[in-house]
């Protein structure tokens, strides 16, 4: 006998049923990244928001770096440490 169909159940990722077929859509615009039911449960981005949330990140830590430099004191040790791991792999 086999066993009954149990549906995965996700957290972060979005997977919804497209024409009776599983499919993995960006977390962002929603437009379909991959066919299936079996994914990592991670946010998922199409190209473009990636992109975009690539941006939106290096702008957010230029902030950040210049809050750094007027206030060190003000944030913890692990965020100075990644905006410095960050400086050392751009240069």
């Amino acid at each position: 006998m086999s066993e009954p169909f149990k549906p995965h159940v996700y957290k972060r990722a979005i997977v919804k049923f497209n024409g009776g077929r599983g499919a993995l859509l960006c977390n962002r615009c929603r437009i379909i990244i991959r066919e299936g039911t079996e994914h990592e449960d991670v946010e998922h981005y199409c190209g473009d928001c990636r992109m975009k949330q690539r941006r939106f990140l290096s702008r957010s830590e230029e902030k950040i770096r210049g809050h750094i430099v007027a206030s060190p004191e003000a944030f913890p040790d692990s965020v100075i440490e990644r905006i410095r791991k960050l400086e050392d792999e751009g240069e």
